[in-house]
Parts: structure tokens; sequence; C-alpha cells
């Protein structure tokens, strides 16, 4: 789509309406407001407005001005920006990239790249017109608007609606002015859905480091000189710790691919030995807890990203959040309740700062309790069924998103 450039100044105030929008867009650095130019009874709307046109001062005053050299930062041939010089495009795309990729001695990323096609080109801009580097940094970070709609669907709710698309609650409502989590939903209604998209996909290959906790197994003995229900702790247990290698992919700071490439045993977990009172009559022994079979259930885990998002999903043809983390750990022998509310009820309480591999990380999405459920893969990540946009993917418990509403975790 082209935009035709238009002199502000033949443009008299009752030429032009202001329009406010009804939700805040982090789009718009230093307002929420957008602009319909109306121009003898015809308007020229902005779906996706040139990045530059967003950065000008409102307040500045429109005289016209000499111009001078400058570059125009193109994404997919579309100007985004426009800057004072090449080396000031090249910072700012050096930035952007060092946003999602930040290499350390734990961090070996191999190569860096985009997804689109950038391309920096000199033009002539008045001053006006060229924009600090760390406001379009601040822009490309924070993309762009795009409004769809969305016809609802037999069952459809505001929040199931909102998972759907990967979106919050309070966000879907917020693109139906006058819409509340009580206005009903009816199959075949189109309502609309504004999101944000990135400008830019960095694209980050590379190898990451870490140590982690091999969580140690419980071992229960049957002993008739106790009572039922007592039980006794007579060998205590201990986690061992490994250093693991991934070799990862990311998209913007998201992995789409990660798989262990090398595991080093440091030190060897000690198994807890408990007796108990007899149930029934006779002895047995139960061993139970995943323990180190954390990295088999990971492997697992993260062999299942791109599976589709179904509700009520329990298979590899689809999954929910919890029908995921169900089938995971079946396939590690390990037994879980059904739902995120039941998993987040049931299980031993980890604290964050002694997080595991394997260990269920749970959310409160919608309002309060467990509604959503993922998998702690290591590294400050973990592996769940996002929703039906993304299915199976990987995210990181630092994202503003899952950090506001991580509500704890659980270990089985």
């Amino acid at each position: 789509m082209s935009f035709k450039k238009i002199s502000l100044k033949k443009i008299s105030l009752k030429d032009v309406s202001f329009k406010r929008i009804p939700w805040k867009s982090p789009q718009f650095i230093g307002g929420a407001l957008i602009v319909t130019i109306v121009l003898v009874g015809s308007s020229l709307a902005f779906a996706h407005p040139p990045a530059y046109a967003l950065l000008v001062d409102s307040n500045q005053k429109t005289t016209e001005a000499a111009t001078q050299h400058a570059v125009a930062l193109k994404i997919d041939g579309t100007t985004v920006a426009i800057l004072a010089n090449e080396d000031e495009a090249n910072t700012l795309l050096q930035q952007y990239k060092d946003s999602f990729a930040d290499p350390s001695s734990e961090n070996k990323i191999d190569s860096v790249s985009f997804v689109e096609k950038v391309t920096i080109e000199t033009m002539d801009a008045s001053p006006s017109e060229i924009q600090p580097l760390d406001k379009t940094l601040q822009l490309l970070i924070d993309g762009h608007l795009t409004t769809k709609e969305y016809t609802v669907q037999k069952n459809d709710s505001w929040w199931l609606v909102a998972r759907k698309n990967d979106m919050l609650t309070k966000d879907v409502l917020a693109g139906n002015p006058g819409m509340t989590e009580s206005s009903p939903l009816k199959p075949g209604q189109v309502i609309k859905l504004v999101d944000t998209t990135p400008y830019l996909t960095v694209i980050s290959k590379g190898t990451y480091t870490e140590t982690q906790d091999i969580p140690y197994n419980t071992e229960t003995k049957t002993d008739s000189s106790l009572r039922s229900g007592q039980t006794k702790v007579i060998t205590p247990g201990s986690n061992g710790s490994k250093v693991v290698t991934y070799a990862y992919e990311q998209r913007n700071g998201h992995d789409v691919q990660r798989s262990v490439t090398s595991e080093q045993v440091t030190k060897q977990p000690v198994t807890q030995v408990v007796l108990q009172g007899p149930k029934t009559s006779g002895a047995t022994n139960v061993s139970v807890s995943r323990g180190s079979n954390g990295s088999s259930l990971i492997n697992h885990a993260m062999s299942l990203i791109g599976t589709p998002y179904v509700w009520g999903g329990t298979t590899q043809s689809g999954f929910d959040c919890s029908g995921f983390t169900q089938y995971v750990y079946r396939g590690s022998g390990i037994s879980i309740p059904r739902t995120s509310y039941a998993q987040f009820a049931s299980g031993t309480s980890v604290s964050r700062n002694n997080l595991s591999p394997g260990d269920l990380v749970f959310f409160n999405t919608d309002g309060p309790g467990a509604s959503h459920v993922g998998i702690y893969i290591g590294g400050g990540s973990f592996v769940h069924a996002a929703n039906p946009r993304r299915g199976v993917t990987t995210n990181s418990l630092n994202e503003s998103y899952y950090a506001s509403h991580y509500l704890g975790a659980r270990r089985y």
C-alpha cells in the first residue's frame, strides 16, 4: 500500500477531524491518537501508517524547512523510519538485534539475521522528518497495530477468544468499546481484534549452557512396625546436578527449535528412602517421582513443538495446556490430574528460584486460580500449549505477560 505525501500547511483545521481510539496503543509514542484527514469529502486512512509519521512532534510548527541528506530505513520496501545517516541506521538495526540476541559466557550465538528484507536508502528530508534513534528503536520493539475481524464460534467466551488469538481478555474488550466480560457473545457475531505485530523479526541461532538440578527419587518401603499412615525418613534425599547444552533457534526471543546436544552429570542425586506403615498386609516397595528422568521428559515435550492447540485436546492431534502436560508426564510413567487447577492443587510446591526442568509452572491468565500451565525446560523458559494460533511453543518466564501472571510451580 502506498500513501501520497501531503503538505499539512495547505490543510485548514476545519478540514481535519481527530478521533480518539478507545484503547491505549503501545505503538504510539507520546500519545494514543489516530488521525483521519478529510479532504473535500474523501478520507485518507492510515491502516498501517509509516513509522516516521508516528514520531513527528505534534506541537512542532509546520513550516517549510530546508532539506538535508538523510536515509530511509525500509522493511520489505516500505519506509518505516527516516534517520540522519547510514551509521545511525546500522546502529539502530544492531541495537534491535541485540535486544533479542544477548551473547554471554553461557549463551553462544552463531548467527543473527532478519526474516524481512531490510534496506537503507539515501534521500533528502527536512529536519522535522528525521527521527531520534532511541525513539525509532522503541517503535520497532513495540511493533504496529493490526486490526482484524473475528467471527464468534459456538461456546466462545471473551476469555476463550483471547486464548485462541494469544491475547489478554482486557485487550480483546478494549478493541470492542462498550463490551465487558459479562457481555454475551452469539455465534456468527463479528468482533474486532486489535493486536500488535512486530516490524522486524530477528532469527538467532546458537547454543546455551546451564547447570541444572537432578531431582532425587523417593523410594517408599512398607514397614509393618509402623502404624498405618505413619512415615519415617531413613535416608534423606539430595539433588544432583548436571551441565546441559542446548542448540536453539529463536524468533524475536521465542524458541522455535530447541534440542539437547550434551549432558554431563557433575553430582549424582541421592535417593530418599521413606518407611511407611502398611495400608494392607504384606510388604511392597514403591518408587515414585520423575527424578533423573527429567531429561527424557523435556525431550519428549520439546518434540511436540508445533502440535496444534485444540480446546479439550489430550492427544498429538491437538492439546490444550493441561492436556499437554498430562500427556507428556504420562509418557514418563507419571500420572497427574487432568485440569490445570487440579494439577496446581497436587504435587509439591517449588519456589521459582529452585525450578528444575520438568517442573510444572502455572499462571493466572483468567482471573484467580491456575488457568494455564506449562513445563519448565530450564534457562528461564517453559514449553506449553499456548493457544490455537501458536500451538505448542516455548516462552520465557521473564516476558512481561508471563512474569506478571506467574502463580507458582509444582513438582511431581
